[in-house]
C-alpha cells in the first residue's frame, strides 16, 4: 500500500479498512449484496476521490494548462469536470505516471487477469470513456454499458450521492477515533485508498460476476464519478 511507509500510515490503513468493510454494507439490500451496485459505487467513489484530490491541488495554487482540467455546464443545468488531470489518477494519460499501486486501472486489470480474464479481453479505453462522455446530460447518463441484466440498482449519480456521507466518514476518520485522537486521511491519498477498496470489492464479486463485466462497471463508474460536480454529490457540512 502506497501510504504504508509514510506519516499517513495509520490514517490510510484505517480509512481503507473502514471503506472496504462498510461500503458493501451500505449498498446491501435486505442484507444481500448486489454485485453490480457494489462495483458501481466503488468505482464512482474512486473517480470522485480523484476529482477531490485534483481540486485540492487547484486550491493550493497548482495550475492546469489548456484542457487538462475543465468545468462544463450543459443544457440540463448541471456542471461536469473534464480533463486528463482527472483520468491520470485512476487510469492514465499524457501527464505524470501514477505508481501502479495507486492506480485503479492497473491494479484492477492486473487482478482480473490474475483471476482468469485474458488480457486481450480487458475493456479498451474507448469502451470505458466514450460511452460515459456521450451520456453526459442524458436521462441515462453514467449507466454502465453492460446490458440490462448487469446494472446497478440506482443511477451512478444517485448511488454516489447516497454513499458519500459514509465514504466521507471513513476517509476523514469519523470511524477511527483511537485514544481520543482522530486520524483523517489527507485528500491526496483518497484516490489510492479508494482504488484499493474498489479492487477488494471487485474480488468479492468474482464468484457471481464475470470479471470483464465487473471491470467495465468499475471503470465506467469511475470515469463518470470523476466528472460529477461536487454540488451533486455532497451535502456540504
Amino acid at each position: 500500500m502506497p501510504w504504508w511507509d509514510t506519516e499517513d500510515r495509520i490514517a490510510g490503513n484505517l480509512a481503507y479498512a473502514h471503506l472496504t468493510n462498510n461500503l458493501p454494507i451500505r449498498v446491501a439490500i435486505d442484507d444481500r449484496l448486489h454485485a453490480e451496485t457494489l462495483l458501481a459505487a466503488a468505482g464512482a467513489v474512486c473517480g470522485y476521490c480523484c476529482q477531490r484530490a485534483v481540486l485540492e491541488r487547484v486550491d493550493a495554487g497548482e495550475k492546469f494548462e489548456g484542457d487538462r482540467l475543465l468545468r462544463m455546464r450543459l443544457a440540463n443545468g448541471h456542471s461536469y469536470r473534464l480533463g486528463d488531470a482527472l483520468t491520470e489518477l485512476f487510469y492514465g494519460g499524457p501527464g505524470p505516471v501514477v505508481p501502479a499501486n495507486e492506480n485503479l486501472w492497473r491494479m484492477l486489470s492486473g487482478t482480473a487477469v490474475a483471476n482468469g480474464l485474458p488480457r486481450e479481453r480487458l475493456p479498451t479505453p474507448a469502451e470505458i470513456f466514450s460511452p460515459m462522455a456521450a451520456s453526459l446530460g442524458q436521462p441515462d447518463e453514467g449507466r454502465p454499458t453492460t446490458g440490462p441484466d448487469h446494472q446497478p440498482l440506482l443511477s451512478i449519480h444517485e448511488l454516489l450521492h447516497a454513499v458519500w456521507p459514509l465514504v466521507q466518514d471513513c476517509l476523514i476518520g469519523r470511524f477511527a477515533r483511537l485514544g481520543g485522537m482522530d486520524f483523517p486521511a489527507p485528500v491526496r491519498i483518497w484516490p489510492a485508498v479508494s482504488a484499493w477498496a474498489a479492487v477488494q470489492c471487485f474480488v468479492r464479486t468474482l464468484p457471481v460476476l464475470d470479471p470483464r463485466t465487473g471491470v467495465l462497471i468499475v471503470m465506467q463508474s469511475a470515469a463518470f464519478g470523476s466528472k460529477l460536480d461536487r454540488s451533486r454529490v455532497e451535502e456540504l457540512r
